[in-house]
């Protein structure tokens, strides 16, 4: 998957769910803690206007799915209690 310019921030959680698909981890956005989460898939946006690429997670505690992209970018990503991607 190639990143474009305005993705790179992102582009440690990009190579990590690449090489590491299934596994579990917690994500801290500003406003809440999702822990045990998968990535689902990897793909571009339709959007003619703002082309970018997406990290579709799965929470699976409850099921629900949720995006990782540089419009929504975790401050703290974790693995495994080792801090695998922090929010600049």
């Amino acid at each position: 998957m190639i990143l474009q310019e305005k993705e790179k921030i992102i582009k440690p959680l990009f190579d990590f769910f690449d090489k590491n698909e299934n596994s579990e981890v917690t994500i801290i956005f500003k406003d809440i803690i999702v822990e045990n989460a998968v990535m689902d898939t990897m793909y571009e946006s339709d959007d003619e206007n703002d082309e970018y690429n997406i990290i579709l997670m799965r929470n699976i505690k409850d099921n629900l799915l949720f995006e990782i992209s540089y419009h929504n970018i975790p401050e703290k990503v974790i693995f495994q209690d080792k801090e695998i991607f922090t929010k600049e």
